[in-house]
């Protein structure tokens, strides 16, 4: 990957950095206060399931810049937001809102998934920022997001699942902009959770940082030791920690927020796709909508195009991991009782994000 400007080359880039999407921040570094711009163009934003490290490849170029050289930060456009707690479908809605409605697809940044990590040590002797630094970092960061190639479309910024404690705050940069909070059941996300060495990995590799906004939001950090919990009670503290979350923005955020629970999206989509642009306030059709629900992206794996995955294929994966971790399920649901009997806090965040899958 080319690491190479002049100095006028440079300047000449950055420039244009807040009306060019084709300069895209993947990589923020607060040790050197450098952040990475990789090239990339509409076709890149719309087909790469994530514009992490996977998406890097022979032809990629880019370079890296400090902080410092960047333009002065720009109020932030109104951008649509698209926050989750993880295996929720969160990329598949992420394909489907721009294929019906003028979106351009931001899926998971990872600047964003360091500034949320930051914000989580702010006003502690650790932190590298103190809270305007931070701030501005954020405003920098969810402006270049919120760039779109036309007037006429907006960005859908999807950030990671560590990221739900960002919403009020990017909300924040633009009254116009407006947020999905997706999820699904605990029961659901046990199901897909407990199967397999990939789901696992991933909820170790979030669990400190689920752990450590379970605590705060619980104000106990003490109780809840990570080394003292079992793999299934990280599942729960994962899923808890983060509709703990979600339900926070919904109290803060009112009607610039909607929640959506997946099980519920899968049995009605056009309906669904229907209301979500209506919330969005970005122009649909009902024959659009239907075009794209009969067409490719219902029956293939959102992260992996070129594989099977539909509606119905999901159902019978379900089905078999309910039936082979059903005692680690029911463990779990048990534990995630106790857990909102001990903490009362809890008890109207589950009233709105079920615990329990809708049989409907």
């Amino acid at each position: 990957m080319d690491d190479t400007q002049t100095d006028t080359e440079l300047r000449r880039r950055l420039s244009s950095l807040y009306s060019d999407p084709d300069l895209l921040p993947q990589k923020l570094d607060l040790v050197t206060r450098r952040t990475l711009l990789l090239e990339i163009d509409r076709r890149r934003y719309h087909e790469s399931p994530f514009l992490d490290d996977r998406m890097i490849d022979a032809q990629t170029t880019g370079f890296w810049t400090d902080l410092d050289s960047l333009p002065p930060a720009q109020a932030p456009r109104s951008a649509r937001w698209l926050f989750h707690i993880g295996h929720c479908g969160s990329t598949l809605l992420s394909r489907l809102l721009p294929a019906v409605c003028p979106l351009l697809p931001v899926r998971e940044p990872p600047p964003l998934r360091t500034l949320a990590e930051a914000r989580r040590l702010l006003g502690g002797a650790l932190s590298r920022l103190d809270q305007m630094a931070w701030k501005q970092l954020l405003r920098t960061f969810a402006g270049l997001y919120s760039r779109t190639y036309d007037d006429s479309v907006g960005a859908l910024i999807k950030p990671s699942s560590d990221c739900v404690n960002l919403v009020q705050a990017v909300l924040d940069e633009h009254a116009d902009s407006r947020g999905i909070l997706m999820y699904q059941s605990l029961e659901a996300y046990l199901a897909t959770m407990l199967v397999g060495p990939d789901p696992r990995l991933d909820i170790e590799g979030h669990s400190v940082s689920r752990l450590m906004d379970l605590h705060d939001f619980l104000n106990d950090r003490e109780s809840l030791r990570l080394y003292e919990l079992a793999p299934v009670q990280r599942v729960v503290v994962s899923w808890m920690a983060g509709v703990s979350s979600l339900h926070q923005a919904l109290r803060h955020c009112g009607n610039r927020v909607r929640f959506l629970d997946f099980d519920a999206f899968v049995r009605q989509p056009a309906q669904g796709l229907v209301s979500l642009a209506e919330f969005l306030s970005t122009p649909t059709d009902e024959i659009r909508v239907r075009q794209v629900l009969d067409g490719p992206l219902m029956q293939t794996y959102a992260k992996a195009p070129e594989y099977r995955f539909s509606p119905s294929d999901r159902e019978r994966q379900l089905a078999e991991n309910r039936r082979r971790s059903s005692k680690e399920i029911d463990e779990g649901l048990r534990w995630a009782d106790w857990l909102v009997q001990r903490y009362p806090s809890l008890i109207p965040v589950v009233e709105v994000f079920a615990i329990s899958r809708d049989p409907a």
